[in-house]
């Protein structure tokens, strides 16, 4: 278990470590007001990437409450590439998950073993 959150969106999400088989991204059913989609990335790689705090625009259309405006989301935020070579941005959620994996264990050896 990594944490509980509640996304931008107002999703109750709770984070927890799994291995997964690549052919899971082409099966799963994410929400979709939640996920815009399901990448598979390298462990390496999100261990090399530089975590930063930056705000998101989330728009009213994209949240689960209808509230009124855009929304400034503040979130710990990654770039990483997936396993094609394409630069995905990490951020809400996502964002706070990895962090606290990278929290939890302090390096790629320390979560894999290897």
């Amino acid at each position: 278990m990594l944490g509980e959150w509640i996304s931008e969106s107002g999703f109750s999400v709770k984070g927890h470590l799994v291995s997964l088989p690549p052919s899971f991204v082409k099966e799963a059913r994410p929400e979709a007001k939640e996920v815009s989609e399901l990448i598979y990335v390298r462990v390496g790689d999100v261990y090399a990437a530089k975590v930063s705090a930056e705000y998101h625009l989330v728009r009213p259309a994209d949240r689960l409450h209808a509230y009124e405006g855009d929304m400034l989301f503040q979130s710990p935020t990654l770039r990483v590439a997936d396993t094609q070579e394409v630069v995905r941005v990490l951020w809400g959620v996502a964002g706070h998950m990895v962090s606290e994996l990278r929290r939890t264990f302090p390096s790629a050896t320390d979560l894999t073993g290897r």
